[in-house]
């Protein structure tokens, strides 16, 4: 009798884990990852030069599509620059199926302006949630680091012109075209 019930109550109790064991859409496994962990400029930046850093990759490694967002965290500088807004994230905002994976683009523009010293920042890799706002627990960050050299504001501002250019061949050309027709119509 003591054997009918331990086996009775083994049965209930293993035939519960097995209902119990159905995987349920909210249960199922939310993650995502960068592909590079660190990203540091291999030149000294200059104030008022625009950078194109390495892409990064991001990976769903959940079990659905995910939804997400790349924020970016200014740490500190060693100089007094506040440096929050000078890197760009494109796209911010990426959804993936479950296991794809894309590169998303980083830019660093340093103002004119900038202050000598190493700056520090985070990116945060956060899934977006159905209210369309991030999760507050970020699923993986990177850094990125570099040093802006000291230099002067004229100089900076050369820089920045010669780097849009240099980014931007096509409208150095409609730039070039269009002082060739200021020249001649003063030779007219």
């Amino acid at each position: 009798m003591k054997r009918l019930l331990a086996v009775t109550f083994l049965g209930l109790f293993f035939a519960g884990d097995v209902y119990a064991g159905e995987i349920l859409e909210e249960a199922a496994r939310v993650s995502g990852e960068f592909g590079r962990k660190d990203i540091k400029l291999a030149e000294e930046a200059q104030a008022g030069g625009i950078y194109k850093l390495p892409s990064i990759s991001v990976k769903n490694t959940g079990t659905n599509e995910e939804r997400f967002q790349v924020d970016i965290v200014f740490l500190g500088s060693e100089g007094e620059g506040s440096g929050v807004s000078w890197l760009n994230v494109e796209p911010w905002r990426i959804t993936l199926d479950a296991g794809e994976e894309a590169d998303v683009k980083l830019g660093l523009k340093v103002p004119a302006g900038a202050r000598a010293g190493e700056y520090n920042y985070h990116l945060e890799l956060r899934r977006v949630l159905e209210d369309g706002k991030a999760h507050p627990n970020p699923m993986d960050t990177a850094d990125i680091r570099f040093n802006v050299e000291e230099g002067s504001f004229f100089s900076a501002v050369k820089r920045r012109v010669s780097s849009y250019f240099s980014a931007n061949p096509t409208m150095s050309l409609v730039v070039a075209g269009i002082l060739i027709v200021i020249a001649i119509s003063f030779l007219w």
